[in-house]
């Protein structure tokens, strides 16, 4: 389209022409004054350079024929254009406008750049702060030194001029450190500086007898606009694809960033870019399992240019573009997005310049025709929002159809899914030579140019599309070509196994039914007989497993009743023998006492043995019953706490009960709840050696309404258990071994209970354990709450007034917010609650000094927790900072908690549940009280 407009324009031209175009086809002269690179002759008789390349593209429109003739001076020249000895000469740098007799025409324009050394910390593009008093090289008395006096002042800096003679001595300024910067065309730069500025244009002029009465002139200046138009490549600055290879150095290899720009490249070494599957423009290699393509090629080759590490990483299509590059742990940034001017479904994203052009192209089935005036359905990419808005603008009897891939969508055509796919030509080119659509082909259409670039996440900063943009331009255009044809060309694609399956289909089909029949005639007699010995293997299996199970049952009951005798005979033996010696001393009454308790201890061991056997006995009968009645769990509590307290200090076991239910009262069978725990408790008392630990925990979980569940938790640090003996753990009459048994005694039944009692009441035990590092058991145990009645504990609590104090609360639980505030407002306290640790440090920084007393903390909160809360609190510019008084009310009662309380800040501790009256006792010492 470019070329028809630009022949189209220089048809007008030549039209509007009073005179017919006499010069066409014929033979001129052309002046030229020998400047290298510029218009010379080579050693081998031919005419090369800058202006000979521009000036021969101008011919090919022409079939003129030119004949180059050499002068020693531009003057020599004008003359020969006057006297008509030559038609035009070339390379002028600053026409005389003044002679009316020449007529000047622009042949080439060539940027003005502002060059800096590549490792410059001082200069960057546009930085006018810097530049100012700085050393520019600059041709003396040149328009390039008119240009920099009109750019200094435009952008507000003075500059001091190194004045050199030629281009040459303008860089070497700069390279000895003469010059700060040096100021030339980007014709003359080269890869080795960096552009920090561009100040305009520098014109290379042809010039021709304006005496002349043909229409030569007329010609001359349409042709040269003509080829301009030609040879400009899109989306870059205006300079002929013809002499970029040739006769320009690569002055783009450094990108123009501004400081803020090269800044964020050091910032950011590297940085991850999403694809899509789109052969040939971004896929996986299967051949090396890496990143491939034109478009990952061009990345790579800005990456040289850029100095950032572009790594690539692929989308499985499994979401649109802008919300993959805002979603979390995905790149900020994708590749193959269609550039589209008024897309609308780039929420969340934005678009960088095109990196490369093409166009879409239509793929169909052989044996059919088709017109793009019929309701034709066409395979779409999944996503692809840039290709279906194409298709609603250019064909809208056409209906878009979704697949994830492109492969998919080629499927679609050739299985009859869908009449059409449409796809990039490149893309239709590339995937069409594979056997597997053999049966497709392009479909003839309107080929519209179709532009891709990057799309990048709105979260990135902008500066990074400003950044890519620039260094798309130091791309070449030759390397750019290169790239497309090392990833276009076929010549190196080994077929698929798939497109072998496709193109013999029908004699895979047929050797496939041949080998399924022959495998089953050979298999079947076989697995029918292995199938039943492995029936019979089995079934032997169970037969000898069953019997060792009998014998090892019997065995355990023979153990067992062995056990039984001795762990019977020992108390009984005990009882008989501290009686017969009462009997003969009656009137010693300090020995009778000693032996009636001896005697009283050795009667309730054997009780516990009894009730233990006649407990195993009712459970195998199934006639023990479980009750159904109020219970104080506090009472539990208790229990467990004072019973082995004084064998734990005689065994110097650390012994440790801890408490943190929401509830105090429920329904269940307290008596069996407190059987489970003793039992438990017992071995752990049994087993743990002597400076171990034993921690019982009670906890509340899944409240609901009147529903929850208890959990109890037995730690020791003992002997532990083996993974085999762990298995048969739970079975009565067990036991580890007989030196265990030698050692610690027992009847092996009570773990066996405690398993039964706890399925009998609907709950489940669990066991962690390990030899010598000790046994975790955790009982669950359903019950029902009765809410609103938790008992507080039996002494009452002095009474106390504290009426005029104020007390800002912090609790996340509302039932224990509520308990809290009840029982402060009992005495007189204003209290004020905040649900989370955010809240009360707002609460309090924001009020005046004296509105709150003191602050009860709790500490597993939201946001922020009660230590991070108290620091805060006293890290702030409050008055009350400093000395308002903050006292932990939480259930994390250990040492550590107390002491991790007091270094946040804190001035006191209270465990949960409340004790009312260590509660009142503790305010007391911070608040006025009225007893």
């Amino acid at each position: 389209m470019r070329r028809i407009t630009a022949a189209l324009f220089a048809f007008i031209i030549l039209c509007l022409s009073p005179v017919a175009a006499s010069a066409m086809g014929e033979s001129i002269n052309v002046g030229f004054v020998s400047t290298p690179g510029f218009s010379y002759y080579k050693l081998n008789g031919q005419m090369a350079g800058y202006a000979i390349a521009w000036f021969s593209e101008i011919a090919k429109q022409t079939n003129w024929t030119c004949t180059y003739i050499p002068f020693h001076s531009y003057s020599e020249m004008i003359e020969a254009l006057r006297a008509g000895t030559i038609d035009t000469a070339l390379g002028f740098g600053t026409p005389d406008h003044s002679d009316k007799s020449i007529r000047y025409s622009i042949l080439s324009e060539e940027p003005l750049a502002l060059y800096s050394p590549p490792a410059s910390e001082r200069f960057f593009y546009e930085d006018y702060a810097h530049f100012n008093k700085s050393r520019i090289a600059v041709l003396e008395g040149s328009d390039e030194e008119k240009a920099l006096t009109l750019y200094a002042a435009q952008g507000g800096f003075s500059f001091v001029p190194v004045y050199c003679s030629t281009r040459r001595q303008v860089f070497q300024a700069m390279d000895t450190g003469d010059a700060d910067l040096a100021l030339s065309s980007l014709f003359y730069g080269t890869p080795d500086y960096r552009i920090v500025g561009y100040l305009g244009q520098d014109a290379s002029w042809i010039a021709s007898s304006v005496d002349r009465h043909d229409n030569f002139n007329t010609e001359l200046s349409a042709y040269i606009l003509l080829t301009k138009r030609q040879t400009a490549p899109e989306n870059f600055p205006p300079r002929p694809d013809l002499t970029i290879g040739t006769y320009h150095s690569r002055t783009f290899t450094h990108p123009t960033l501004t400081r803020d720009e090269l800044q964020w490249v050091k910032n950011h070494p590297t940085m991850a870019i999403g694809y899509y599957e789109r052969p040939p423009f971004m896929y996986t290699d299967p051949a090396t399992g890496e990143p491939a393509g034109i478009a990952i090629d061009l990345f790579k080759q800005a990456s040289v240019h850029l100095g950032i590490e572009f790594t690539f990483e692929k989308n499985a299509d499994s979401m649109p573009p802008a919300q993959y590059v805002n979603s979390q742990d995905a790149p900020d940034a994708i590749l193959g997005m269609r550039y589209l001017k008024n897309r609308t479904d780039l929420e969340g994203m934005r678009l960088t310049k095109p990196y490369i052009s093409s166009a879409f192209g239509f793929v169909g089935r052989r044996d059919r025709t088709y017109s793009m005036t019929d309701w034709l359905t066409v395979a779409i990419p999944a996503f692809s929002n840039g290709t279906r808005q194409f298709i609603r603008t250019n064909y809208p009897s056409f209906e878009p159809i979704d697949f994830q891939t492109q492969d998919e969508c080629l499927e679609a055509v050739r299985d009859g899914k869908t009449d059409l796919a449409i796809m990039d030509i490149y893309t239709s080119s590339f995937m069409l030579s594979r056997y597997r659509y053999s049966d497709l082909m392009p479909i003839s259409a309107t080929i519209t140019p179709q532009e891709y670039c990057l799309g990048v996440s709105d979260k990135l900063d902008p500066l990074f599309v400003s950044i890519i943009n620039k260094t798309l331009l130091t791309i070449p255009i030759d390397i750019r070509q290169d790239i497309i044809l090392k990833n276009t060309r076929n010549t190196h694609w080994t077929p698929e196994f798939i497109d072998y399956l496709y193109k013999y289909r029908l004699a895979f089909v047929i050797i496939a039914i041949l080998l399924i029949l022959l495998v089953h005639m050979v298999f079947s007699d076989y697995f029918t007989r292995y199938r039943n010995m492995q029936v019979l293997q089995q079934k032997n299996a169970e037969l000898t497993d069953a019997i060792a199970q009998i014998e090892f049952a019997n065995q355990s009951k023979s153990r067992f009743l062995a056990r039984m005798s001795h762990e019977l005979r020992t108390p009984m033996n005990a009882i008989l023998g501290f009686t017969n010696i009462s009997l003969e001393r009656p009137d010693d009454k300090s020995i009778v006492t000693g032996y009636l308790k001896k005697i009283k201890m050795s009667s309730q061991a054997l009780l516990s043995i009894i009730n233990d056997i006649l407990d195993m006995s009712a459970i195998e009968s199934n006639k023990l019953a479980i009750k159904d009645a109020p219970f104080t769990l506090s009472e539990s509590v208790s229990t467990v706490r004072e019973m082995y307290m004084p064998q734990c200090e005689l065994k110097k076991i650390t012994y440790e009960v801890v408490c943190d239910t929401q509830d105090d009262e429920f329904r269940g069978d307290q008596n069996r709840i407190n059987q489970i725990l003793l039992n438990l408790i017992s071995n752990a008392v049994k087993f743990t050696p002597e400076n171990g630990t034993i921690r019982v925990e009670f906890h509340e979980k899944d409240i609901k309404d009147n529903d929850a569940v208890l959990v109890f938790i037995v730690k020791d640090t003992g002997i532990g258990m083996t993974k085999e003996f762990r298995s048969r753990l739970f079975r009565p009459f067990e036991q580890a071994s007989a030196e265990i048994f030698q050692k610690y005694g027992g009847s092996g039944l009570g773990l066996s209970i405690t398993k039964n009692l706890t399925e009998l009441m609907h709950g489940k035990i669990d066991l962690e354990t390990a030899p010598n590092i000790g046994s975790t058991f955790t009982i669950e145990i359903p019950v029902k709450r009765i809410p609103h009645q938790k008992k507080n504990e039996l002494n009452t609590p002095e009474r106390h007034d504290f009426t005029g104090s104020h007390i800002l609360i912090a609790e996340d639980n509302a039932l224990n917010l509520e308990i809290a505030t009840m029982l402060l407002t009992d005495v007189g306290i204003e209290v004020t609650s905040a649900t989370d640790g955010q809240i009360v440090i707002d609460k309090f920084t924001a009020s005046s000094e004296g509105t709150f007393d003191l602050i009860l903390m709790d500490i597993q909160m939201p946001v922020h927790n009660g230590y991070e809360a108290a620091e805060e609190i006293r890290r702030s510019s409050h008055p009350q900072a400093k000395t308002i008084p903050i006292v932990a009310m939480t259930a994390n009662a250990f040492d550590e908690d107390v002491k991790h309380a007091r270094a946040s800040g804190m001035n006191d501790h209270l465990a949960k549940p409340i004790d009312v009256t260590k509660l009142y006792n503790t305010l007391a010492r911070y608040l006025h009280s009225h007893t």
